[in-house]
């Protein structure tokens, strides 16, 4: 009696098991179709991401570019993701049947870094010729059954490096100032980026380096596009033993797209600023803006 009890409850649990695949199975097939037939988002879609970028990086000081995603939404776990040709490039699934625990409890961000070869490894044209410009949607399921959609705009506005130069003021504040950026990356490839740049913001990111040149203490501090100074508060400078510091200054366009300048500099052989230097467009963060 034991025995056929037994084989009867696995059955019954391999075909509820069952039923629950082919049911969401059917459901990503609908929501495909939904997508292909243009019903997916709009007023179509009873939830919306609250958040959807997708956005391309590159490190002009290291010579290499990628792309990268930040999604916010309700809890959620399935996700498709669609470039503008339709094709699917991203699938997420989190498991939600026995010891699902994230799928049962749902993400809402979520955030993926390609990788960034370098650009005599992949050139940026071929890194824009896999993602063209366009509108990127968002497909997935809430943890209630809901379909929940998003679309990011993709562009190849891509900013120029910034040109940052490390001065101390007569009150030995340190200043990095930078030039305003108006132009498109120049590609030393020649890869055809789009030329209508409108920045967004810049973000100055400090390290302090201990006597071996190890990281102690990391500012970074999100500034309005036009801002063209910043000076490090006089405690985050104290924290180096070592009076040596790495640093990037970052250019944002109205689109994601980033583009990152890499440095460091030394205390002692840092120059004075010129009268042109750390004038009333400084920006001060305030100390709080640290963080270990």
């Amino acid at each position: 009696m034991n025995v056929r009890y037994g084989r009867l409850l696995v059955l019954l649990i391999g075909l509820v098991a069952f039923s629950l695949s082919l049911a969401q199975f059917r459901g990503m097939d609908e929501r495909i179709a939904n997508r292909e037939s243009g019903r997916v988002g709009g007023d179509a879609c009873p939830v919306e991401y609250a958040d959807a970028e997708f956005f391309i990086e590159i490190n002009a000081s290291a010579g290499d570019a990628g792309v990268q995603l930040k999604l916010d939404g309700t809890g959620w776990n399935e996700l498709e993701m669609t470039d503008p040709l339709d094709n699917v490039i991203l699938e997420v699934s989190a498991a939600d049947g026995p010891g699902g625990s994230v799928g049962a409890q749902g993400l809402t961000e979520f955030f993926f870094e390609s990788a960034e070869p370098s650009f005599e490894d992949q050139t940026l044209q071929e890194l824009l010729d896999l993602f063209p410009e366009g509108d990127y949607e968002f497909v997935g399921l809430t943890t209630e059954g809901e379909e929940i959609c998003g679309t990011a705009e993709f562009t190849h506005n891509i900013p120029a490096k910034p040109e940052p130069e490390v001065c101390v003021e007569d009150d030995d504040e340190v200043t990095i100032c930078w030039d305003p950026v108006e132009d498109a990356f120049d590609d030393p490839n020649g890869a055809e980026v789009g030329d209508e740049i409108e920045i967004d913001m810049y973000r100055v990111v400090a390290e302090a380096l201990d006597e071996e040149g190890e990281g102690l203490e990391t500012l970074d501090v999100e500034l309005p596009g036009d801002a063209l100074c910043m000076s490090l508060p006089e405690e985050f400078v104290d924290l180096s033993p070592s009076g040596e510091f790495k640093f990037e200054v970052i250019a944002t366009e109205d689109s994601g797209n980033q583009t990152i300048h890499e440095g460091e500099f030394a205390l002692e052989d840092t120059e004075e600023c010129d009268d042109d230097d750390g004038d009333s467009d400084d920006e001060s963060p305030d100390d709080d803006s640290s963080d270990n």
